[in-house]
């Protein structure tokens, strides 16, 4: 007995979808790092591709991302700050 999967029936194997979601998170991880305009400024390259940096931080009961913002400023200055209020609509 051969069991099938709703994808298969439109020809879209597991494994053809799995590969092609990696295929996009690989491309998009390498355009945010070397393509995007905001990758020539410093900071941490994790949170530059993915959110998983910022949710690391708000998941912990005690920690709080918003609290970390001042020791990542005093690591790679405050040059992100000054490009926030730069680009704010007036």
């Amino acid at each position: 007995m051969v069991f099938s999967t709703p994808l298969s029936y439109f020809g879209l194997e597991p494994v053809t979808i799995s590969l092609a979601f990696l295929v996009y998170v690989v491309l998009r991880s390498i355009y945010r790092l070397t393509l995007h305009p905001l990758a020539k400024f410093p900071g941490p390259k994790l949170a530059a591709v993915t959110s998983i940096y910022g949710a690391s931080y708000d998941l912990p009961k005690n920690s709080s991302y918003v609290k970390m913002m001042p020791t990542l400023h005093d690591k790679y200055g405050s040059l992100g700050l000054l490009v926030t209020i730069t680009f704010a609509p007036s």
